[in-house]
């Protein structure tokens, strides 16, 4: 071959090579820019790439679907209920660029469920989350809302309890002391028998010769209600009248008192009431603000160490130097005028204390006399530094969790007991009625058409207690009354159930047998109180029941909650011995069953005996139960509080109702507190586990509440970041406390129940192409920040995507009322849990699914989706729930929660068809014009070894003829 033939050839194939491989990378670069143009149109968050948003943009008909699974308490173990199914939409909602950001925007997560199975499934039987969220609601309430209740709790102890006290001593010292003074103007006046002067005097309950139990008549007077002391002593009407009526001595003292105060006042210049005499509200702030009837001389001084309401009656604390009842302690007294302002009527007024914006305003300057003085307009700064000083005591003092505990017991004990009472009496004489007119209808009833239906108490104990109920007349039992009516006239019924009729003969009859077979003291008759306290101590009510009033031994039972006409009722034990097991000595029942110190009916002795026993702090001297039995006291409190306040420890609910908005007798009740008492007349005091945030949001949040999100537009690699709410790093929420439509006024505050940063994705949008082996998610099905860890790669519908987990975990969620809610997934280390379906927890958490996050590859897009959550409530030491069967701290499965979200195989072709298109376009390419160069290459190696093998036999060219003559020229 010649030479120049051979290298005409090598040079063709090599520039044959250089070209394919330049072609190569030439058309890898422009298959590169379309992938990355592509993977921008695809992973930007913008409007300009879809018009419709979803979860992510143009992808709403692509749904989170969720299973939920209660636990259901059966059989003493929990087991999961059927699945409810749910579709989960989220829309991007009023979403605003932000301008001169690096491209966020500002939006609303609008989330709502949409049920798939139309049934409501069978009733479960779950741990009650009315109690925990109710419970820790109160302990979490802010100061603004908390110490205008405690105030308002102050003042009404001043005006009801203060004031009783301080008449009975007054009265007592002034008067009625002197048993011949009160034998002359009082007994013989009121036409009382010598017997019952005589049983008035001596009483050891009531008798009139001692401070401590004459109180229940002053008391009575102030109630305007004598029915128990007239049952007790048998009085009549007129009796009663003339003992503590309008025109009695009591009252004409009352009076008295309260126009010599209100002179005073005028006298001093310091003020005046209303009117020329004082309301018992105004005695109570004219006490707090500067000891208007402790230290001044307004009439016979009742002088008291100190001057506080404390050392005349020790059911509040004593005064130290951490703590004071009322302000003037310690404190420049208030003029009376300044403390009427102080504590208005009104509480939207805007210097109130009562008034809750008035105290966030307070408290956020606590500091700052110069702001408190203006607010509350006060006189000067050292009225203001003296407000500031005593609001951080009671502060202080009572952000407790033993305090919220007084206070939800103080609120319902001393009704519960009254009107269990009252049923355990109503009972009696009902049963013993029906017992002893059996047969006897023409005898006893004697209106016409009654005997034979369903007001006949001859035939049945339930119609018995109709009449009873009518013939005691208690407010609780004003619907019997009032049914009878309809079939009797007024007059007639009324000399039927007061007059001299057969049924009351025989109603007669039965009080004197009752207190002959109970020994109560007074002969012909037990009070209310003895039924109370004999069968509170150690059921001996209804386990010796008097034959001769018809009982049997089948009627013997040892609680009311077990007889037939009040099974209906469903009724929670009330007797200590029931809930305990085991009695208690009647004397020391009887200290128990009061307000002042040593009882549990009293805010302050309640709060007293829950320190003690969760603190083990000192226990009041006058508990005449201590130790050990003081704790089995507090215990029966608790019970009470959650099975007859709360609605038990496990409730009974339709799955759905359970999960979003679950209500029951205490919610429902709740919702018509007024604010002062714990009320939230704006939202609903349901309990939500499962919460729809559209909901919340667009009724709590304003325009500055909005999420901001990274759209990738300046920097793709933070794309679907959640950065903060407006001007925060934390989640906040804000909380409608009080709203009055009429008035427009509004309580509001901003507060962070998730105590966590707001970081990482929303979790549908990444990094495109990320490499990255921890990823962060703010997930918003449960608003925690959590991470999860880079598995492997996987093929998913013939697309590349990366696989994360979210490893074994127990995450809490401070969920907006506070309460001690926390999801896990996997099998977390630290969790004390209760066993579930017959096996430990940990070995069923161990069979759960984990939670998966699966990335395409290219674009950062999660495309497979499976969460499993397991929300738990944590039970700890100081829960109300920490009774039988969930006696010891632990966490109690609630439900359990599964969420999927998937692109199926057409929708992974629909949404990255493109991009794997460039990318097959790419491999084609690639192959092809790496074939091109490769032959390019192989047949320039080729010649190449010819040449070295044949170099020798390689000839010149051949001297064209005309080359040589042009030489030869």
């Amino acid at each position: 071959m010649q030479k120049n033939i051979f290298f005409s050839v090598l040079g063709f194939l090599a520039m044959g090579m250089v070209l394919s491989f330049m072609s190569l990378f030439i058309f890898q670069l422009k298959v590169d820019k379309d992938t990355i143009q592509k993977i921008q149109e695809h992973s930007t968050l913008t409007d300009n790439t879809a018009r419709d948003w979803g979860v992510i943009p143009g992808q709403r008909k692509i749904k989170m679907i969720n299973k939920f699974r209660v636990f259901s308490y059966e059989n003493n173990q929990f087991r999961l209920s059927e699945e409810q199914i749910f579709s989960y939409n989220q829309e991007f909602k009023n979403r605003t660029y932000i301008s001169n950001s690096p491209g966020y925007i500002k939006y609303l997560p609008t989330f709502w469920f949409q049920e798939q199975d139309p049934t409501q499934g069978s009733d479960v039987n779950a741990i009650n989350l009315v109690a925990a969220q109710s419970f820790y609601k109160e302990v979490n309430q802010p100061n603004l809302i908390k110490i205008p209740r405690y105030l308002n709790i102050m003042i009404n102890s001043l005006k009801d309890d203060f004031l009783i006290y301080y008449f009975t001593y007054t009265i007592y010292e002034f008067y009625t002391k002197n048993q011949r003074d009160v034998q002359f103007t009082i007994f013989n006046p009121a036409k009382l028998t010598p017997e019952q002067q005589d049983a008035i005097w001596d009483d050891q309950l009531y008798g009139w010769k001692n401070q401590n139990t004459f109180v229940a008549w002053v008391r009575a007077a102030f109630d305007d209600d004598g029915s128990v002391l007239k049952d007790y002593f048998q009085l009549s009407d007129q009796q009663i009248n003339v003992l503590i009526g309008p025109a009695s001595i009591i009252s004409k003292m009352k009076r008295l008192i309260n126009t010599a105060v209100s002179f005073g006042i005028i006298q001093q210049k310091i003020g005046r009431c209303k009117s020329d005499m004082c309301t018992n509200q105004e005695l109570a702030i004219a006490q707090w603000g500067f000891g208007g009837l402790t230290l001044q001389q307004y009439i016979i001084p009742v002088q008291a160490q100190g001057g506080s309401f404390a050392t005349l009656n020790n059911s509040i604390p004593a005064t130290t130097t951490d703590y004071q009842f009322e302000y003037f302690i310690n404190n420049n007294p208030l003029q009376f005028d300044e403390v009427v302002k102080l504590f208005n009527d009104n509480i939207e007024a805007d210097n109130n204390l009562f008034n809750f914006n008035t105290m966030q305003y307070v408290t956020d300057n606590i500091d700052n006399p110069d702001r408190v003085r203006y607010k509350l307009a006060l006189f000067d700064n050292d009225l203001a530094i003296g407000i500031s000083n005593y609001l951080k005591k009671q502060m202080k003092y009572i952000n407790t969790q033993n305090e919220v505990m007084a206070y939800e017991c103080w609120r319902f004990l001393s009704s519960q007991i009254s009107e269990s009472g009252q049923l355990l009496r109503n009972g009696l004489y009902a049963k013993a009625l029906n017992y002893k007119t059996k047969g006897q209808c023409i005898f006893y009833i004697t209106f016409e058409g009654v005997c034979d239906t369903e007001y006949d108490y001859t035939n049945s104990t339930t119609a018995a207690l109709l009449w009873v109920d009518a013939y005691f007349q208690e407010d609780s039992t004003a619907g019997s009354y009032s049914k009878l009516l309809t079939i009797v006239d007024k007059e007639i019924l009324d000399e039927y159930l007061f007059g001299q009729s057969e049924f009351t003969k025989l109603l007669s009859e039965m009080k004197t047998s009752f207190s002959l077979q109970y020994q109560c003291s007074y002969p012909t008759s037990c009070s209310l109180n003895e039924f109370i306290i004999k069968q509170w101590s150690s059921s001996f009510i209804t386990l010796n029941l008097p034959q001769s009033l018809g009982f049997t031994t089948q009627d013997k039972v040892k609680s009311i909650s077990q007889w037939d006409i009040y099974l209906n009722k469903k009724l929670v034990p009330f007797e200590y011995n029931v809930v305990i097991g085991s009695s208690i000595d009647e004397t020391k029942a009887q200290s128990l069953l009061k307000y002042d110190m040593g009882g549990i009916l009293g805010y302050f002795t309640l709060w007293n005996l829950f320190d003690f026993h969760f603190e083990n702090k000192e226990l009041h001297k006058d508990f005449q139960v201590r130790d050990k039995d003081a704790k089995l006291v507090a215990q029966y409190v608790v019970y009470q509080l959650t099975n007859y306040r709360y609605g038990g420890i496990i409730v009974s609910a339709k799955p759905k109702e359970y999960l979003f908005d679950f209500s029951n007798k205490y919610t429902k009740e709740k919702e018509l507190w007024p604010p002062l008492e714990g009320g939230i007349n704006w939202k609903s005091t349901n309990v939500q586990l499962i919460r729809t945030n559209s909901d919340e949001y667009y009724n709590f949040a304003g325009a500055d509440d909005f999420f901001q999100l990274d759209t990738g537009i300046k920097d793709l690699s933070k794309v679907g970041t959640i950065v903060k709410t407006f001007m925060e790093t934390k989640l906040k929420a804000k909380r409608i406390l009080y709203y009055n439509d009429e008035s427009d006024f509004v309580t509001q505050y901003y507060y962070y129940p998730y105590n966590t940063q707001v970081s990482g994705s929303y979790g549908l949008a990444f990094e495109p192409q990320t490499s990255k082996n921890k990823l962060e998610i703010f997930d918003l099905d449960i608003f925690k920040p959590i991470q999860v860890d880079y598995i492997g790669s996987e093929d998913y519908h013939g697309f590349d995507v990366r696989k994360y987990e979210f490893k074994d975990q127990l995450v809490g969620l401070q969920q907006v009322e506070g309460y001690p809610i926390y999801v896990s997934t996997g099998v977390p280390n630290d969790i004390a849990c209760i066993d579930i379906e017959s096996q430990t927890c940990l070995k069923f958490l161990e069979k759960q699914s984990k939670t998966i996050y699966k990335i395409e590859e290219k674009t950062g897009i999660a495309v497979d989706i499976q969460k499993n959550y397991i929300y738990w409530l944590k039970v700890d030491e100081k829960s109300p729930l920490l009774l039988k069967p969930f006696d010891k701290p632990q966490y109690i499965p609630v439900a359990q929660r599964t969420i999927k979200y998937q692109y199926s195989k057409s929708d992974m072709n629909n949404f990255f068809s493109d991009i794997q298109s460039l990318k097959t376009q790419q491999q084609a390419y690639f192959w092809i014009f790496l074939a091109l160069g490769l032959l390019f290459f192989i047949a320039f190696v080729g010649f190449l070894i010819y040449y070295f093998k044949n170099k020798a036999k390689l000839v010149e060219p051949v001297q064209s003829r005309y080359s040589s003559i042009a030489a030869e020229v």
